[in-house]
Formats: C-alpha cells, structure tokens, sequence
C-alpha cells in the first residue's frame, strides 16, 4: 500500500514538472524568507483558525492574507492558544488509543494531523498561508474523531434521556449547519457579491483589498480602484503586486510619474520583478527618460530567461521614442530659428 502511495506521488510530481517545465512551487510572499522556526511561530498562529473552521466556519474567507494571518518573525503571546489546542490534541490521542473503545478517536486525529501536515508550512513554504480548500481531508478525521468520541459518551451514558439529548444536539448542529450552508451560496451569486462578502469578513487581509480593486477597475471605477490598491500597500507594504497593479492603474490613467513612483517601489522589494521593471521602463519612456529606460531594458535582457525577448521589445521601442523624439525637437529647433 505504502510503495502504490509513494509510486501516486512520485507521478503526480512528474507530471507536474511535465507540465510547468520544472519550475518550483514558489512560496506565499508573506513567507518568502522566514526561516523555519519563523514559519513555526506564524502557523502556530494559524492553528485557532483550523479548529475554528473545523467547528463551526461560519466566516469563509477565499484568501487567507496579513495581516489577518500574522507573520510572526519570534514566537510570542499569539502563539500560546496553538502551542495549547496542538498539546490537547497530542494527549487526547496518546490516551485515545491505549483503550480499543476510543481507538478511532486517536485514528481521526492523527488523520488531520497528516493532512495537514503538507500545508503546514513548516518543513516547506508553500504558495498559501491558510486555504479552505486544503481542509477537505483533514476535516475527514476531525468529523471520525468528534463522531467516535461522541459514541463512546452514548454508550457511557447510563441514562438514556442524556444520550437522547446528546443525539438531539447533533441533529440540530447539522441542520444549523446546513441552513448556513445554504445562506452562503448566496455569496456566489457574482463576482461583487463574492468580493464585498470577503471584505466584511476580513477587512484586514490585504489581498482581499486588491482584488475589490480588480474588481472595482473592471467595473470602471478608477477613483474606487486606486484607494483600494492603496490601502493594500498600508495593510501590508511588503508584497509588491499592489504597487505593481497600482503603477499600472496609473499608466492607464496617463500619470505616468505616479506610475514610476509604485514600480520603483515594486523593484525595492523585488529586484527580479520582470512586471515591474517593465512598468518603470514604460513610464520612463513616458516622461521622456530615455537613457534610464535603456538602462533598465539592457538590465532585464542581461537578466536572461523567458522574459528576455519582451525586453528587446521594450528597448527597440525605447529608442524608436527617443528618436522620434529627437526628431521632433529638432524640427521645433528648425521652426524657431526660420522664424
């Protein structure tokens, strides 16, 4: 059984490579450059989260972002409640399985620990902090363990009537359950209403904020795009997307020296940011700054890879402007001297 799992996954990985070229997971920009006793301290914030969802996930939120998840840099007073609900849940499961009544308790807990150990982010950064998606098997064993503990306190009842109201409890949490269900599909109903349903339930997530701006740019609404990119870059001033998206709401807007400010922000934090360095070239041109767009141009060719010819691009056009450019002023020179 093991050989067919490691044989499953073996190919899943080939095909992957197959299809993306070999290229690596990259990991969640909130985690790009935590070591591993940072990424600990960051999920140990994170595991209140899972057990909440796991109960009762009454607040569903598509993406999972700072500073709503804090990245933690040590471990400190935040990473107490996980440190705590991680303990209970390693005793729980020692002690469930030294009895054959309360085996598959042990078995449904350590069922969630190995789903979600791939998503942990501790051994490895993967590209996400926290995703409902990757819940689905781990929430499995939690619903076998509260199942088989809720069992074994039936058949541990000596009264019938409290074992009735044990049962009843659980019929009414599932029909709760499945009424929220139903109220939140709802929120699928567009992408507005998708969006606004996030941002209500997490005001403070960052990505969150840039993609009501997507949305809102789509819409036409520039005004609204531009103060929702920007309060992205204050909830979280490290990733450089929302400078990137906020330089190109500019160059749409023909303000270009606005625009080279938030790629040149974008490039701070990212030196390799192809979409970047493109922005402030673009912009660059705009302005008529000529010898630095080259200079950024010939810099991204040096650069290499799949980007390289878009960079060519660019600087052929850069000095197909600059001599037009010239051209024109020297016209406008001979014009003035005629005069």
């Amino acid at each position: 059984l093991y050989l067919v799992l490691l044989a499953t996954g073996l190919a899943a990985l080939w095909a992957r490579a197959i299809v993306l070229g070999g290229a690596p997971i990259a990991p969640n920009t909130a985690l790009d450059g935590l070591t591993t006793s940072q990424r600990l301290a960051t999920m140990l914030g994170v595991v209140p989260e899972w057990l909440r969802l796991f109960i009762w996930p009454s607040r569903l939120i598509p993406v999972y972002s700072p500073p709503y998840v804090h990245i933690a840099h040590s471990f400190a007073a935040d990473a107490v409640p996980g440190v705590l609900i991680l303990a209970a849940a390693v005793v729980l499961a020692v002690r469930a399985a030294r009895s054959p009544e309360t085996h598959a308790i042990s078995l449904g807990l350590e069922w969630v620990a190995v789903g979600l150990a791939p998503v942990s982010n501790v051994l490895i950064a993967t590209g996400i902090l926290l995703a409902e998606r990757t819940l689905f098997l781990p929430s499995v064993g939690f619903c076998v363990a509260v199942g088989a503990g809720a069992d074994w306190l039936i058949t541990r009842t000596a009264q019938r009537r409290l074992a009735s109201l044990v049962e009843l409890a659980g019929a009414a949490l599932l029909a709760l359950a499945l009424g929220r269900s139903v109220v939140h599909q709802r929120v699928w109903a567009s992408d507005g209403s998708l969006i606004t349903a996030a941002i209500t339930a997490a005001p403070d997530s960052y990505v969150l904020d840039v993609m009501y701006a997507d949305f809102a740019l789509r819409q036409g609404n520039v005004t609204v795009a531009e103060r929702w990119y920007q309060r992205a870059i204050r909830l979280y001033p490290q990733d450089p997307t929302p400078y990137i998206s906020l330089g190109e709401l500019y160059v749409q807007t023909q303000r270009f020296d606005r625009a080279l400010l938030a790629f040149t922000m974008a490039m701070r934090l990212d030196r390799n940011n192809s979409d970047a360095r493109a922005g402030m070239i673009v912009s660059l041109d705009r302005l008529g700054k000529f010898p630095q767009a080259r200079q950024l141009a010939r810099g991204g060719i040096a650069a290499g890879g799949d980007e390289g010819a878009s960079f060519r691009r660019l600087l052929a056009l850069t000095d197909s402007l600059a001599k037009h450019a010239a051209a024109s002023a020297d016209s406008a020179s001979h014009r003035e001297v005629n005069r």
